[in-house]
């Protein structure tokens, strides 16, 4: 009889402490995510709880608001409460001055001309009259970071610097580009849909992707070191210069059945389309 009843007061005390581990469980924490900025409590957050953002504000903007990308929050100010869900949150910045997102020193000088009221401020109002940039062979500029705040140009000649590589994708309204004789190896023109005139020859560029350049008539790329080359879609294309890719590289290039003739008769023969095979 005592075996038995031993036997029953620990199954009871193994039952309860059971029962106290579960009652004594941490709630549930949900992720926090916060784009541009930080959260107090960080990462994540109980069901509740009311979250705190802070901005992280990039030199030359300001903060502008707070845009709810998912979660099931209304943001009053810089809080909100945490639902019982994953939350994230962006952060929206205008820009101010740009001065300080022009890293190189040659380029900001350059750009000086541009701040009409000479206060030290590159204003938004500023950049947006400038419709070109025109730094060629222009104190040996190693950096155009800065260039997406004049979102106006049409004309941008940087040639004969030291760049080694160019992000035009906020320059959407570029209709001439001339980046020849640098030492670029990317090349982002993946916005450029009004681009007519491409020059970036003489550089190190492994791939040239024009599929989003549908209006361009004439592309100089020679002096590369690539491999291949798609123009098969630029119906306006009229001069093309593409051989001389190094080293002694041969460039496989493709094109448009329609632009056959033109390439035997008006290209092939060109001096700088050497070592140039048509993909067949």
């Amino acid at each position: 009889m005592m075996k038995k009843f031993l036997v029953f007061l620990f199954t009871c005390g193994a039952f309860l402490a059971c029962d106290d581990e579960n009652t004594s469980r941490d709630p549930e924490k949900y992720a926090i995510v916060v784009d541009g900025g930080t959260s107090n409590p960080a990462a994540e957050a109980e069901a509740g709880d009311v979250v705190t953002l802070i901005p992280q504000v990039p030199a030359g903007y300001e903060f502008d608001s707070w845009i709810v990308v998912s979660g099931d929050v209304e943001i009053d100010g810089t809080e909100f409460e945490m639902p019982d869900e994953p939350v994230e949150i962006e952060a929206v910045f205008v820009l101010v001055n740009a001065f300080p997102l022009i890293t190189d020193q040659a380029f900001k000088e350059y750009c000086e001309r541009f701040d009409t009221d000479s206060n030290y401020i590159l204003s938004p109002e500023e950049c947006s009259i400038v419709e070109s940039i025109d730094v060629y062979n222009f104190i040996d500029i190693a950096s155009l970071a800065g260039i997406e705040c004049f979102t106006e140009i049409t004309h941008l000649d940087c040639g004969g610097n030291s760049l080694t590589s160019l992000d035009l994708s906020h320059n959407t309204r570029l209709e001439i580009v001339y980046c020849d004789n640098n030492d670029i190896a990317s090349l982002n023109i993946s916005e450029n849909t009004l681009l007519e005139e491409l020059d970036c020859s003489s550089n190190d560029i492994t791939e040239l992707d024009l599929s989003n350049n549908p209006l361009l008539e004439s592309v100089s790329c020679e002096w590369n070191m690539m491999t291949v080359l798609d123009v098969s879609h630029l119906e306006y294309l009229n001069n093309l210069q593409c051989g001389s890719q190094q080293p002694d590289a041969t460039l496989t290039l493709t094109l448009a059945p329609t632009q056959n003739d033109w390439w035997a008769v008006s290209m092939s023969g060109h001096e700088d389309n050497d070592r140039v095979v048509v993909a067949q």
